[in-house]
């Protein structure tokens, strides 16, 4: 039986039959090959008896996939839904059918016992069988994992207010606030604004100057400063300049953004144009108006899309996606942290200086790991679509994939083969 060699998969959810060279073999024969190899689910009735046939020929040879187990599916984590949850809406349809695209729906006002969420609980997922007929278990769900302020209270499978306000809902923390409305520019006449709530800013923030809030920040004017917030950021026209950031917990929207930086813990959506700037997020969005994106860098853990990308002059505009975003800080911190438990460990004996090394070195080791597992699921399922042209010039990036065009195209949709290794390109309907 040295003919026939049989393969299970890391995984335990394949199994492939290698033929060798040599005496011929019977049907009878491969199960039994199978058999020994405990390969007793998932088997494939018509693939075996189509190997049987090759089996006949003395010279066949190759690789055959004969089994097939069914993988676990995980539970879905529990969520909250509910306005707040869904970003910025695409404005606010008002008499005559006329729609204001400047009513967003940035803040979410909130009254007293109104229900602010819905509690979607976690499932527990489905086991599988690998090709030897064990059981894999699913990872079941977590518990939607933000955690609830002051301002709000769970009730059953809602949560509801507690005080009048709007809605800060981010991936941490889902509260109900107060909002502070100031009526100018954030300039010498005011100073930095910095309030606990929302902030309304009915001017602009000029340069040098910041407005930050533990809620959203809205601004109807330019921002030139700098603008934080742990909920969203709204910003009615342009943001420009490199000395400060536009950094948002949740959403960022802005009609243009110029040699600047934004950053934002859910999405990115620029209603015009990006040029020479810097935009971070899990979603990026350059799809109205001009919808162009030229020079600079966009980087996004899930999807980008725009609708022009680069140039006719060749400027380097960089669209990566599958980009692990907050968790390399999270690496570099446990790497440092690591490194100065080495450091301290030298004082102790040799005994526990060791023992001290190798649990630091385990941690680092374990969150490595941990981000490349992670790196390479989002790999699979992140996307960057240019809806219009793609210039020569631009470089998409997914994960450590590197693309880069060197002729023109019109609407493509970039994503990561996994059989390949590399980045494919599929035309737009």
């Amino acid at each position: 039986m040295t003919r026939l060699q049989i393969h299970v998969a890391d995984d335990g959810l394949t199994a492939v039959v290698e033929v060798r060279a040599g005496a011929a073999a019977t049907a009878d024969e491969l199960r039994a090959a199978l058999a020994d190899a405990e390969v007793v689910y998932g088997v494939d009735d018509d693939a075996v008896a189509a190997l049987a046939q090759r089996l006949a020929d003395p010279d066949a040879r190759g690789r055959f996939e004969v089994a097939r187990g069914a993988p676990a599916v995980d539970g879905h984590d529990g969520e909250l839904r509910g306005d707040a949850f869904c970003g910025p809406r695409a404005g606010k349809r008002g008499p005559n059918d006329r729609v204001d695209f400047r009513e967003r729906h940035i803040l979410h006002p909130a009254r007293t016992g109104g229900v602010v969420a819905t509690v979607v609980e976690p499932t527990a997922g489905t086991a599988g069988r690998d090709v030897r007929d064990r059981l894999l278990r699913p990872t079941h769900g977590r518990p939607f994992v933000q955690r609830l302020g002051d301002g709000v209270r769970r009730d059953g499978g809602s949560l509801r207010a507690t005080r009048d306000g709007v809605v800060l809902a981010t991936q941490e923390l889902v509260d109900v606030v107060t909002l502070y409305e100031h009526a100018g520019n954030v300039d010498y006449r005011s100073g930095n604004l910095h309030t606990a709530g929302s902030l309304l800013v009915k001017g602009d923030v000029d340069d040098g100057f910041c407005a930050t809030a533990s809620g959203d920040v809205a601004v109807q004017g330019t921002v030139q400063g700098g603008v934080e917030a742990e909920g969203s950021v709204h910003v009615e026209r342009s943001v420009l300049g490199d000395a400060l950031v536009v950094r948002a917990g949740a959403d960022v929207t802005c009609r243009v953004a110029t040699s600047t930086r934004l950053f934002a813990g859910r999405s990115i959506v620029v209603h015009d144009q990006a040029a020479q700037s810097e935009l971070q997020a899990p979603r990026v969005f350059v799809t109205e108006g001009r919808g162009s994106v030229r020079g600079g860098t966009v980087r996004a853990r899930e999807e980008i899309e725009v609708l022009h990308a680069g140039a006719d002059s060749g400027v380097v505009t960089v669209l990566a996606a599958a980009q692990l975003l907050d968790e390399r800080q999270e690496l570099a911190r446990r790497s440092a942290a690591s490194a100065r438990e080495q450091r301290g460990a030298s004082r102790l004996g040799t005994t526990k200086r060791e023992r001290a090394a190798v649990r630091a070195g385990d941690r680092e080791r374990d969150e490595l790991l941990r981000l490349r597992r992670l790196q390479r699921q989002h790999m699979r399922e992140a996307v960057v679509r240019v809806l219009a042209d793609c210039h020569p010039g631009v470089v998409v990036r997914i994960g450590p994939c590197r693309l880069e065009l060197a002729h023109a195209q019109r609407g493509v949709e970039f994503r990561y083969d996994d059989d390949t290794g590399s980045i494919t390109t599929t035309q737009l309907p």
